[in-house]
């Protein structure tokens, strides 16, 4: 893996308490900065102009297959420690 604190951070959207694309953004502004996916039943709860100032790489939509979800991190991760 990376170096860093986290290697990845995947949330919902729609938690309690506190959304996933707030959680993203506190993980995110601790540092060094992981790749993010943030899952979502329905997008038309976050622009994607929002996620991407966050600093989250991927918004995902559900469902999805354990399958389709590796390949999303195993992309995240890869581009992620190229850099």
């Amino acid at each position: 893996m990376c170096q860093g604190a986290f290697d990845l951070v995947i949330t919902d959207l729609m938690m309690p308490g506190m959304g996933g694309d707030r959680i993203a953004e506190v993980i995110l502004s601790i540092g060094p900065v992981p790749p993010a996916i943030l899952m979502t039943g329905t997008r038309d709860n976050l622009p994607l102009n929002r996620a991407k100032i966050i600093g989250i790489q991927k918004v995902v939509g559900k469902p999805r297959t354990k399958a389709e979800l590796s390949m999303e991190i195993k992309g995240a991760l890869s581009r992620h420690c190229e850099q």
